[in-house]
């Protein structure tokens, strides 16, 4: 059995948290630059929208990890 120091797991978690918080975080500036450009039909408006609407989610979640 190994013994792991309890730190060292929430490091672990904190860090990978921050990874996808910032990994969320580009999306959410591509989604929104993706619908600025024009460039994207109204239909699929909506999903990029609740895509973003997603990903804030997730970050509000993860924030007290961080």
């Amino acid at each position: 059995m190994t013994v792991t120091p309890v730190g060292t797991d929430n490091e672990v978690l904190a860090a990978q948290a921050r990874e996808a918080v910032a990994q969320w975080k580009t999306d959410i500036a591509n989604m929104r630059a993706e619908i600025a450009s024009g460039q994207v039909p109204d239909d699929e408006i909506f999903t990029l929208e609740h895509g973003i609407a997603e990903r804030r989610q997730r970050i509000a979640q993860l924030q007290p990890l961080i």
